[in-house]
């Protein structure tokens, strides 16, 4: 039979692992977390934003904060100790992360409006970092294979970067 206390910090693990904070009417969250150990958190502030997160297999962590109108993050994690941070802010802005292997890490910062990234990483160990402040800014990271790094700043407006990573 479980004593209190292991129920108590059993529901306190559980809230732990899965928050969500939305400061206004008309912003949605939706977590999907299948398998075990995941850690999944989204904080939203302004109105029309949404934000999806869907982690499957083991350990992943996935944090997306959001200020403005009309942000959108999407992101699907599968594998192990798979981590994604987004922070927007401004008017919409779009983030798609996409991630599959084993300790791979995705980092987006936009500010602005009109900027779109999207990140998709396959293998393990990949690091990715995109900083994009302005308008109409567009950033693609695709790698695939172990241990690859990129790092993508832009400022100003109009600025497109793709960049293509690979080896098995």
């Amino acid at each position: 039979m479980l004593s209190k206390i292991t129920m108590t910090a059993a529901a306190a693990a559980m809230l732990l692992s899965v928050s969500a904070v939305d400061s206004h009417a008309g912003n949605r969250i939706k977590i999907e977390q299948y398998g075990s150990f995941h850690g999944s958190a989204v904080a939203q502030e302004g109105r029309g934003n949404r934000a999806w997160h869907e982690q499957r297999g083991r350990g992943h962590h996935r944090q997306s904060f959001q200020r403005g109108r009309g942000n959108k993050v999407s992101s699907y994690q599968r594998g192990r100790r798979n981590k994604a941070i987004s922070r927007q802010r401004g008017w919409r802005n779009e983030v798609v992360t996409g991630q599959d292997g084993a300790r791979n890490y995705g980092y987006v910062s936009q500010r602005g409006a009109n900027n779109v990234t999207g990140v998709a990483q396959f293998g393990t160990r990949n690091r990715a970092r995109v900083d994009q402040r302005g308008r109409n800014n567009a950033a693609g990271v695709f790698q695939y294979g172990h241990g690859h790094d990129a790092e993508v700043v832009q400022r100003g407006r109009g600025n497109i970067s793709l960049t293509v990573q690979g080896r098995w």
